[in-house]
């Protein structure tokens, strides 16, 4: 992905789109929920963040709602199929099936993307405890 430049190719028709900070958070939501899938969820935070950060001030969105969108898609990348890291380990750990795993862990995927929506588009949710403990 480095050496075909798809992360600055990608902000680049970011910031060309002139997408306002509704349509930016969901396309941010949709690429690192792919990235999710196929790597590890620090690897796509490192590989993304840093492409996305200026995007994100210039539209005016808080720095610490951005990481929480960022860690909260990392996590449910850990467990979506097809290269989830912990449907590996649980695969081990169980020595169930793979396809019943992901049959089982499809409504805590459906759940923890309404929970993604929710504190994507209502940034009070994850901006309340640092706003109460430093004034913001």
């Amino acid at each position: 992905m480095t050496v075909g430049q798809v992360p600055q190719n990608l902000a680049q028709y970011i910031a060309d789109s002139n997408f306002g900070p509704i349509a930016f958070l969901m396309m941010l939501n949709l690429i690192l929920i792919i990235a999710g899938m196929f790597i590890d969820g620090s690897s796509a935070i490192i590989i993304i963040a840093p492409l996305v950060y200026p995007l994100a001030m210039q539209l005016g969105i808080d720095p610490v709602h951005l990481g929480v969108i960022m860690v909260a898609n990392a996590s449910i990348g850990m467990f979506t199929p097809p290269f989830g890291l912990n449907l590996f380990v649980a695969q081990s750990a169980t020595g169930e099936n793979m396809m019943n795993i992901m049959k089982g862990i499809m409504p805590f995927v459906i759940i923890s993307l309404a929970a993604l929506l929710l504190i994507t588009y209502l940034p009070d949710i994850s901006l309340f405890i640092p706003r109460m403990v430093y004034g913001l």
